[in-house]
């Protein structure tokens, strides 16, 4: 059961790091679930809008967001 509550709380706190990231567009759909266990991994489903939609931009904030995850 402790996995359970574990895994609410990284749910919870990866959503929280978006909500609170300023490069996201917070007014838009934002969605974080545990998507599957895999061999090796944990896999979840983000998904969220930036606040640009340039190309460019765009990627700089993808990677600062996945370090903080």
């Amino acid at each position: 059961m402790a996995g359970y509550f574990l895994m609410r709380r990284i749910l919870q706190d990866v959503k929280r790091v978006l909500g609170e990231h300023g490069a996201i567009d917070t007014w838009q759909n934002l969605i974080v679930n545990l998507n599957a266990f895999s061999d090796s991994s944990v896999d979840f489903y983000v998904y969220t809008f930036t606040l640009t939609s340039n190309w460019v931009k765009f990627h700089p904030i993808k990677q600062d967001i996945l370090l903080r995850i």
